[in-house]
Parts: structure tokens; sequence; C-alpha cells
């Protein structure tokens, strides 16, 4: 068996290992950068995983709001996403988001797929509103899609001319703009 060493290297998916009832029993299920496992009692509370930085170290997440501050688990069309983002504020630092079992790294330009994300955007048109700025994440619960899905096609509708995004602390919040008639 090989030891569990550090790869140096960032992974572009996850792997679920697995759901346990305890802690424990899922750090012994992540070995290598993006092995992931679930602590579930009675409800998720806990995501364990190796970071997909490569840097060898095990992060926790929680996903039970009833101790804190919390991840949302999106389980759809067979893989995991989670919202927000994960930030690393210690150790290697790192910056991703997990959306259908993909570390999406935010350094990089992930939403640019324009024909994937076009039937989503005509479904998203209809709910944001002319008068007011609405977040995405609020878009997506109205839809039940992952937030990050949303946030795709709300980009792909501003660069359509469709929606503007707000600035500054507004910023992932959406206003459609008014057809002309």
């Amino acid at each position: 068996m090989r030891p569990n060493i550090p790869s140096k290297k960032r992974v572009d998916l996850i792997r679920l290992k697995g759901t346990t009832a305890s802690h424990g029993d899922a750090l012994s299920l992540v070995r290598w950068a993006g092995d992931t496992a679930m602590v579930v009692r009675s409800r998720p509370r806990t995501l364990v995983f190796k970071c997909p930085c490569g840097c060898g170290d095990t992060v926790t997440l929680n996903l039970d709001g009833r101790a804190g501050k919390a991840w949302t688990l999106y389980q759809r069309r067979g893989g995991l996403s989670l919202y927000p983002s994960v930030w690393r504020d210690n150790g290697c630092e790192s910056h991703f988001s997990i959306w259908d079992n993909r570390v999406l790294w935010l350094d990089s330009d992930w939403w640019i797929d324009e024909e994937e994300v076009s039937g989503l955007a005509a479904r998203v048109i209809e709910l944001v509103p002319s008068n007011t700025f609405t977040h995405f994440r609020d878009l997506a619960d109205q839809i039940e899609e992952v937030p990050w899905s949303v946030l795709r096609a709300c980009r792909h509708l501003a660069r359509a001319g469709q929606v503007i995004e707000g600035e500054g602390d507004s910023r992932g919040r959406f206003r459609r703009i008014p057809s002309k008639r």
C-alpha cells in the first residue's frame, strides 16, 4: 500500500468514497486529493475531503445550519455540488467551487460554455425582475437548480445584454433590462 503523500497536483473531480455516521470513519475514507466522504446522522452533517489542490490537507465543511455557518449540499444528476465556494483562509489558500463532482478553480473562466447554459438561461430570464436586483441563489432556489448553474446562466444573459449584474456588494445580483417595444 502506498503511503498517503500529497501529490501537489490539482484535481478537477471529487470522488465520493462513502457515507458514514462518524467523522473518524469519514477521515479513514479520504486518502488522495479529491477523495470525499459525507457524515450523515439523520441528515447530512459534514463533508470531509482531501483538498483538491494536492496539498494533502483534510478539509471538513459543516453542512448542518443548526451548528453555525454551513454550506448547502446539492445532490442532483448523480453529482455533488456545494454552495458557497470554498475559500481556504489558511494552508494552501485555494479557492474553488464543487459543482456536479467537478472542482471549479475560481482562477479560471469556468462559465464560458455558452451552448450548455442557453436552455437554463431561458428559464432564468423569466424569473429575473426588472425593478430590483435579485441574488442568483434566490433564483436557483425558485427553480430547484444548483446556484452555480444559475450564476453561469445569469452571466450568459448579462453578456447577451438581457440582464445587468450589480457592482461591489451587489455583485451576484441581477436585474432584467426591460425590452424596448
